[in-house]
């Protein structure tokens, strides 16, 4: 900086300039429209695994389509503000800012987006970036877009287009390998994308393949091949698309047609069709097409109101790797900044509660949620729906921290506010992601049961079932489980060896007494809890006779309906094949092979995976026998005394005398040479032990390749049927 200026404007300009230069050194964003885009993305994957964390994005911009626009000119004023300071040392884009200030109207929306100006750049820019603040200082923008798009969608029908007909639309574009390795990872059956930004294609697959240029370093060339059905435009779509060549600036020659930002889509199928060229095949899904299972996640978080929208996209937020807890407290202070109801900024209150209570925080969360208890009291009446909204959802939190706090009688009045609000929050998916934090009756029925009251926990559960499940069994054993366990993952993270004592005593107490009542309305719940348990304890040495007795009450309740229901007839198996290696642990080898050989009896034809289960069960059996008789015994000792003698190999517990001769197949590999022998069952052998690749074992340095016959003669007992072959399995 130079030390005298003449004027004090020579000294305001050489300031502005230093404050630029540091600014696009440091990445510090002066206007909500700035900042760099080079790490942006075009598209995200947004049912990886059923992770609702990565929808906050579309559901930010279904909210801010779904508020009204109180004060449209105020809106487009502060746009053309952050426009202004962005380009503050660009006097040809300060005067295009100027003329769309005093020229645009709603219906120049697409016209002013589709011109390679300032527009374009900065909305898809802040998109990209997913800048909330820059986003929703040109909301008007998005809602004359839509508008747009929806009238124009009716210029897709003539004479060779009818409503309901599929086309296919392509887009060319320069994606980086990072980008299209993420979508590669995550592609599977049915998975979905959403766009960050508006979607541009054509009609014509050669424009298409011109926009997508060459590749680069770690820049590939993409074609996206696109179908969609055409709708009948009297339909109100929430995410209309359209041919804009009557709007755009470049007219027909492009033969483009624009997709909404957030748009979803399935990937079909990609593929490389030359070096660094590749092929992304995509359908267009209706999100509000109720036939449409692959976009239901994304229906059940925007069914809902605009202030438990705004709940969800903060908890969305903080549960999102890329965000956190401090993105979702800028978006709570967005709204509460902006020009939006009272209502909607005192749930913002209400979500930074329930962000303390992620942070385990309950003091700060109780505090958050009273001041939002308070401000309720200050709102008109005529918003009742959304006020019992809210208070449910502070009454629940409240409640949540005083659990957190391990004050449960405190937790259990907050929560009896909540239920006698009435206000029936739906057990869905969402719910589940959510740990139920809203559903009042579980929380109810998990307090209960951390305070031993297993006999009211179950009275509330059965409740539940009867009037918030009676419609679907989908969700009965995650809820069950949920109440079942309450507690005990909050004892294993802070390490109190007594509270996890006493919290699986009464998840102990809980399932028992579930026992007595096997109704068809409970049993898969039961079940599924039983089973839970078995698991958790199989690999605790103090608790595994335990767990073996809970393996055994499933098997009781389960085989009762094995021929009439495959689930149960899964679950048997399961349950035995799991006896037999806990017994196997328990050096019970009797019991073991009994349990695997009832088990291989039970298997149908076509159980491939369940009868090599079996096999192996067996092998861990006879693999832990000899690895208890030679512990200390060296390959080529083994190797010696079956060379050079016969002998009787004797085991605690179950005794199998063979000879050498006996070997049904076998072959040793030690220091000193290879010995292979085939006895009398190898030609009796058939299909099922072919599948049983895990006999093949390694210890102690040598190979293990050989079962004895009279084992052979147990496992020839079992009959397969028709789907399998002699001398290999299908």
């Amino acid at each position: 900086m130079q030390e005298s200026f003449i004027t004090s404007n020579d000294l305001i300009r050489c300031i502005s300039k230093c404050v630029h230069e540091c600014a696009n050194q440091f990445d510090t964003l002066l206007s909500t429209l700035a900042g760099c885009s080079s790490d942006t993305m075009t598209t995200n994957v947004v049912n990886n695994i059923a992770d609702f964390a990565e929808l906050w994005f579309p559901l930010y911009i279904d909210l801010l389509l779904d508020l009204p626009i109180v004060a449209p000119g105020q809106e487009e004023r502060r746009f053309v503000e952050q426009c202004r300071r962005h380009f503050i040392h660009n006097p040809g884009a300060l005067e295009l800012i100027k003329e769309f200030e005093e020229n645009y109207t709603p219906y120049g929306a697409i016209y002013y987006y589709s011109c390679d100006g300032f527009v374009y750049r900065l909305v898809n820019r802040a998109l990209r970036r997913q800048a909330m603040d820059g986003i929703l200082d040109f909301r008007f923008l998005l809602f004359d877009i839509r508008n747009q798009l929806q009238s124009a969608h009716e210029h897709f029908l003539d004479s060779n287009t009818k409503i309901g007909m599929l086309k296919t639309f392509f887009r060319g574009q320069r994606m980086s390998c990072n980008e299209l390795t993420e979508l590669q990872k995550k592609h599977r059956d049915g998975t979905l994308i959403t766009t960050n930004s508006y979607f541009s294609t054509s009609e014509s697959i050669d424009v298409a393949r011109i926009f997508a240029g060459k590749p680069a370093k770690e820049i590939v060339s993409i074609l996206f091949e696109i179908t969609a059905e055409i709708k009948h435009p009297e339909i109100q779509q929430r995410k209309p698309f359209a041919r804009i060549s009557q709007y755009s600036q470049f007219g027909i020659a492009e033969r483009e047609v624009l997709f909404s930002i957030g748009s979803f889509f399935k990937i079909d199928k990609i593929y490389e069709e030359s070096p660094s060229f590749w092929i992304i095949k995509l359908t267009f899904v209706d999100e509000d097409d109720e036939k449409q299972d692959v976009i239901r996640d994304f229906r059940t978080l925007r069914t809902c109101s605009s202030e438990a929208k705004i709940i969800k996209i903060g908890h969305l937020l903080a549960n999102n790797a890329h965000q956190g807890i401090l993105r979702a407290k800028k978006f709570y202070e967005l709204i509460t900044s902006s020009n939006f109801s009272e209502t909607l900024k005192i749930a913002c209150t209400a979500g930074l509660g329930w962000l303390a209570f992620k942070e385990r925080n309950g003091i700060l969360a109780i505090e958050q949620q009273q001041t939002a208890l308070r401000l309720y009291e200050q709102l008109p009446k005529d918003e009742s729906e959304s006020l019992t909204l809210l208070y449910n959802t502070s009454y629940n939190c409240i409640g949540a921290s005083f659990r957190l706090m391990k004050k449960y009688r405190h937790a259990l009045k907050y929560y009896r506010k909540a239920e006698e609000l009435l206000l029936k929050i739906p057990i869905d998916k969402y719910a589940m992601y959510d740990g139920y934090r809203n559903i009042t009756s579980i929380n109810i029925a998990s307090i209960q049961k951390l305070l031993g009251e297993v006999d009211q926990a179950w009275d509330t559960y059965k409740k539940i079932l009867a009037y918030e499940m009676s419609s679907s069994t989908r969700f009965h054993g995650h809820t069950y489980l949920t109440i079942a366990q309450a507690g005990l993952l909050e004892a294993k993270i802070l390490h109190d060896e007594d509270e996890t004592e006493r919290c699986s005593q009464n998840w102990k107490a809980f399932l028992d007494i579930s026992l007595t009542n096997l109704s068809s309305s409970y049993r898969r719940s039961i079940i599924s809890g039983v089973l839970l348990i078995g698991f958790e304890y199989m690999d605790n040495e103090q608790r595994r006779t335990m767990a073996i007795d809970y393996f055994q009450k499933v098997i009781n309740i389960s085989r009762r309906y094995v021929n009439i229901n495959q689930d149960d007839h899964r679950i048997v198996l399961k349950c035995l094949n799991q006896l037999a290696r806990l017994y196997t642990k328990k050096r019970n080898y009797d019991h073991s092979v009994n349990h695997s050989l009832d088990a291989l009896n039970m298997c149908h034809e076509n159980e491939v995976v369940d009868i090599a289960e079996c096999y192996e069960s067996m092998a861990l059996n006879y693999e832990q026998q000899l690895s208890d008789q030679t512990e200390d015994l060296t390959p080529d000792d083994i190797c010696r005394m079956i060379v050079d003698n016969p002998f009787s190999f004797t085991i605690n517990s179950v005794i199998l005398t063979f000879e050498r001769n006996e070997f049904a197949f076998g072959q040793y590999t030690t220091n000193e040479g290879t010995l292979s022998g085939v006895g009398p069952g190898f030609q009796l052998f058939s299909g099922p032990l072919v599948l049983y690749s895990a006999l093949i074992k390694t210890l102690k340095g040598f190979e293990l390749l050989f079962i004895p016959s009279k084992v052979m003669a147990i496992l020839l007992n079992f009959r397969p049927g028709p789907g399998y072959r002699s001398g290999k399995a299908n």
